[in-house]
């Protein structure tokens, strides 16, 4: 009912493996207690407006992007988020301007007024688009790859080589082989093997010898 968000939920899950899921109308905000770096509050309300309604109409980058396949995502001014979060948007939304195309993600900075590559053929899976972001700002949903000359950067590390479980909000990244603990198994099991073999080489040398 309320957007605001206390630090205490993100100092709960810090480094655990708890997943918060944040419901704001019909979309999520989904953290994972191991992304979080700097627990803070937070207002997660966002606002899907179209070009000419928002505060990146008045850029001049905006005269140079078709307001008819694109649409502006505002988050509340929350600078760095409290580590990064996948952005769960409810395609409903989005798709009176979209349908079912891919949608090319961009940032805003509105300080350089300048746009930044975030997220790059989006499919809509479970009637929700989902990239992840770690700041907020103004966001830029376009059905149409921007040309180079409008981009002024990537900010795109967040989303590549992460997997994500498009079912209500169950997340999946792609992990090492083994985890710490089946690494320190593994090789306690392989020294007790190598002692086992040198304690019978030891053992029938002896014989031998005998």
């Amino acid at each position: 009912k309320s957007p605001l968000v206390s630090s205490n939920l993100f100092k709960a899950i810090a480094d655990t493996r708890r997943t918060l899921i944040l419901q704001y109308g019909d979309s999520e905000w989904v953290f994972n207690g191991t992304d979080i770096v700097d627990p803070k509050s937070i207002d997660v309300g966002m606002l899907i407006n179209s070009v000419k309604d928002s505060d990146f109409g008045s850029s001049n980058i905006s005269s140079k992007i078709s307001s008819s396949d694109t649409t502006v995502l505002s988050f509340a001014n929350n600078g760095t988020l409290p580590g990064k979060a996948l952005i769960r948007l409810n395609a409903a939304e989005l798709d009176d301007k979209f349908g079912n195309k891919e949608i090319y993600v961009y940032y805003y900075n509105g300080e350089s007024n300048s746009l930044y590559k975030v997220a790059f053929e989006v499919q809509k899976t479970d009637g929700y688009y989902e990239f992840y972001i770690n700041h907020n700002s103004d966001y830029i949903i376009t059905s149409k790859k921007l040309n180079n000359d409008v981009v002024s950067g990537d900010d795109a590390v967040l989303n590549v080589n992460t997997s994500v479980n498009n079912t209500s909000g169950n997340i999946s990244e792609r992990k090492p082989l083994f985890d710490n603990q089946t690494i320190i198994i593994l090789a306690a099991t392989l020294i007790i093997i190598v002692l086992i073999i040198a304690m019978c080489v030891i053992m029938v040398n002896k014989k031998k010898t005998k």
